[in-house]
């Protein structure tokens, strides 16, 4: 059996899990390994027959609750490793023997944790290259695709809508005075 964290310790996804669930997430944080089958042994699921075992283990871990909970537990636990980490981090800067690039990255690190990270810079450029003429013929058609009027966007500035497609014209046919037909018959 595994020894439960204190309530008083734990997080409200783990306190929303019932004891035995508790317990495994509890047996797999002191493993520390991912033997799934193992964690639900030790939190005191039956392990009469190794096959149940292995789908209680299986339902458990894939179980949303307990995901949640072990998310919750794992950082509960790695804030309660933030001193060591610091001492650890101090102990390489100020260490002399300690090669040069370690120390640097050690010192971004605390540095870019402690609210000063390196400032970065992009620059972005776009260049489109559209005559007015393109642009004008782009805002119409996507302007129409909206059903919307090209005209009361781009007044009558380039805009060809069908209706100034239109062209009407009169004509008259015209025959030769020697009895030939009209233009054809000429060439």
């Amino acid at each position: 059996m595994i020894t439960l964290t204190a309530r008083g310790n734990m997080g409200p996804a783990m306190l929303a899990l019932a004891q035995p669930k508790q317990a495994f997430v509890d047996a797999l944080m002191s493993l520390g390994t991912d033997d799934f089958v193992r964690a639900a042994e030790l939190a005191g699921y039956a392990n009469a027959n190794r096959e149940s075992l292995k789908s209680t283990a299986h339902r458990l871990i894939h179980d949303d609750r307990i995901q949640v909970a072990i998310k919750e537990e794992t950082r509960r636990r790695l804030t309660g490793l933030l001193p060591l980490a610091i001492s650890r981090v101090r102990d390489v800067l100020t260490d002399p023997l300690q090669a040069g690039g370690v120390t640097l990255k050690a010192a971004e690190t605390v540095m870019n944790r402690g609210g000063l990270p390196a400032v970065t810079e992009q620059k972005i450029e776009v260049t489109r290259a559209e005559t007015p003429l393109q642009q004008v013929d782009r805002i119409a058609r996507l302007a129409q695709q909206l059903g919307l009027d090209p005209k009361t966007l781009l007044g009558q500035y380039g805009v060809n809508t069908d209706e100034q497609k239109v062209i009407e014209v009169e004509y008259t046919e015209v025959t030769s005075d020697d009895g030939r037909g009209g233009l054809e018959d000429l060439l």
